[in-house]
C-alpha cells in the first residue's frame, strides 16, 4: 500500500497492534485504502498516483501528486469565501480505516456464531459514544476539501520535468546554474532551465608525469601552478614521499595549452611536475533540474531539449514529468455519518 501500515494506527488513531491483530489489521489497509483512494480520485488518477511513487526514495514525484497528498490549508473566493482544509491523504485515510475496523470489531465470529464480546472490568462502550464516528467525519472534510480542489483547480499545471534520462556533452559550456534549455520540434513544452557542470574550456584531460619530486604523501586536491591557465587540481598517489600516479580532481581548470608544464603544490613537498597532453574544452559531465518554475511545463517523456550555451549542441532527452491533471478526476461524493 501507497500510505499506511498497522504501525501507523497510535495516537488519535490507536489500535491494538498485538501479534493476533496485525494481519486483520492489513487485511482492512489493503481492503480499504484503494477503495477510499478509487472513490476520491477515480480509477484514471489513482493509477496516475500509484505510478508517480517512487519506491525507492518512499516519496512521490510530480509536484501536483506532492501536494494533493499532503496538509494543505487555501482561502477560496468563491460563494462568500470559504477555507479548504485537508490533513492530508494519509490522515484521511487512518479515519476511513479506523471507522471500518472499529465498526465490525464490535462483533466477533466464533465457533458458535457471531456475538458481542463482554469484559469483567469494564463496559462496552456504545456506538454512539464510539470514536469512530468522529474520525470518519474528520476524514470526510478531508476527503471533500481535496476534491473541491481539483474541481476548482482543473486543468492543473503538468509536464514538469522530474528527471533526465541521458545527455550529449557538447562543447564549450561552463558550469552554471542558468543555462537554459529549449524545446526541439514535437515538444509543446517550455520553461526549462538546466543546471551545467561542464568540463574547463581547455582544462586538462590527460598527463604524463614527468618528475615524482620528494616529501609528498598521498591525498586528494592538490593545486598545481604554471602552464597558460589556471585551476587544474589533482589527486596524487605518493611512495617514500615521490609520487607514482596523479589523476584530474575537477573540471580540468582552463585556458592551458597542449605540452604545458604543470607542478604540484604541497607544504612539505617539492619538485613534482608533469606534462598537459590534452585538453577538455567545455564538454557538459552532468546536467541538474532546477527546482520550482525552473523544471518547465507541459513537457513529455522522451521530449528531446537542446541546451543553449557553448555551442548550442548538448541535448537531453527527458525521462519522467509531473503527472495528476485534474481534468481527469472522476471521482464521487461521500456523506458524513449520522453521528456528528
Amino acid at each position: 500500500m501507497l500510505f499506511l501500515t498497522y504501525q501507523d494506527f497510535t495516537g488519535r488513531f490507536e489500535l491494538h497492534t498485538g501479534m493476533f491483530d496485525q494481519p486483520k489489521l492489513d487485511d482492512y489497509i489493503n481492503r480499504y485504502e484503494p477503495r477510499y483512494l478509487i472513490h476520491l480520485f477515480g480509477q484514471k488518477m489513482y493509477d496516475e498516483i500509484q505510478s508517480d511513487f517512487d519506491p525507492t526514495t518512499q516519496t512521490f514525484k510530480s509536484p501536483n501528486v506532492v501536494f494533493i497528498t499532503n496538509e494543505f490549508y487555501l482561502d477560496v473566493n468563491q460563494f462568500g469565501g470559504d477555507v479548504l482544509i485537508s490533513d492530508g491523504v494519509k490522515n484521511m485515510l487512518l479515519g476511513f480505516v479506523y471507522w471500518e475496523y472499529m465498526k465490525d470489531t464490535i462483533n466477533q465470529m466464533t465457533p458458535i456464531g457471531n456475538v458481542i464480546p463482554q469484559n469483567q472490568n469494564s463496559t462496552i462502550n456504545s456506538t454512539i459514544y464510539s470514536s469512530m464516528w468522529s474520525r470518519y467525519n474528520e476524514s470526510i472534510k478531508t476527503y471533500r476539501a481535496i476534491q473541491r480542489y481539483l474541481v476548482l483547480n482543473r486543468p492543473l499545471d503538468i509536464g514538469q520535468v522530474i528527471s533526465i534520462s541521458g545527455f550529449t556533452n557538447g562543447t564549450g559550456y561552463l558550469t552554471q546554474n542558468t543555462a537554459t534549455a529549449i524545446q526541439t520540434a514535437g515538444s509543446i513544452g517550455s520553461g526549462l532551465v538546466l543546471g551545467v557542470n561542464a568540463r574547463g574550456i581547455n582544462g586538462v584531460n590527460a598527463t604524463t608525469l614527468l618528475t615524482g619530486g620528494t616529501g609528498y604523501s598521498t591525498g586528494s586536491n592538490r593545486a598545481t601552478t604554471g602552464g597558460t591557465g589556471n585551476g587544474c587540481v589533482v589527486n596524487i598517489v605518493a611512495t617514500a614521499g615521490v609520487i607514482t600516479s596523479i589523476t584530474i580532481a575537477n573540471n580540468g581548470g582552463q585556458s592551458y595549452t597542449l605540452n604545458d608544464v604543470l607542478t604540484i603544490v604541497e607544504i612539505g613537498g617539492a619538485g613534482a611536475t608533469f606534462r598537459v597532453d590534452s585538453l577538455w574544452n567545455g564538454q557538459i559531465m552532468s546536467l541538474s533540474i532546477l527546482t520550482g518554475t525552473n523544471a518547465g511545463l507541459n513537457y513529455k517523456i522522451n521530449d528531446v531539449v537542446l541546451i543553449l550555451g557553448g555551442s548550442n549542441t548538448a541535448t537531453a532527452t527527458i525521462n519522467y514529468v509531473g503527472v495528476l491533471d485534474a481534468k481527469n478526476w472522476n471521482g464521487r461524493d461521500k456523506q458524513t455519518s449520522y453521528w456528528l
